[in-house]
């Protein structure tokens, strides 16, 4: 081989090497202290920001699974009713009222979702672990209030 072909060869592997590299840092999992509501359905993250054990990860997972379910079904309802209040009359208040009541409805079953959901993961934590959660949660919630003002 030449030189040049040599040299074009490995400046090749390493621009490879530097773009897998790059690839792998941004799409690498990334465990962070700041939590989110998109953590709860997030078993990887919630293992590590509340240091489960096995068994615990283990009945997350079922729980994250049964809490996509809920929302996914609750986020269809929603988007059907919207659905509906796009194409109804403009003039048939009623109609509308009703429609913003299935809206407000399937947001509701969301909630409540996510209510029991947060129920069940306290229920499957030790003491310790329910602190860590409770304060993870009530930043997440209450967080942007303290930032509106």
């Amino acid at each position: 081989m030449k030189r040049e072909q040599i040299i074009i060869l490995v400046q090749g592997v390493i621009t490879f090497a530097a773009l897998a590299f790059a690839v792998g840092v941004t799409r690498a999992p990334r465990h962070s202290e700041t939590f989110t509501l998109d953590h709860l359905h997030n078993t990887s993250e919630m293992i590590h920001l509340l240091n489960l054990d096995p068994p615990q990860a283990q009945q997350l997972e079922v729980l994250n699974a049964s809490l996509r379910r809920q929302l996914q079904k609750s986020c269809h309802s929603n988007c059907a009713a919207r659905q509906k209040l796009i194409h109804a009359d403009e003039t048939d208040t009623e109609a509308k009222e009703d429609i913003l009541q299935e809206m407000n409805a399937a947001y509701e079953e969301g909630e409540r979702a996510t209510l029991q959901h947060i129920q069940a993961v306290r229920a499957i934590l030790d003491q310790q672990q329910r602190a860590k959660f409770d304060q993870l949660l009530s930043r997440c919630l209450c967080g942007g209030c303290e930032h509106s003002h």
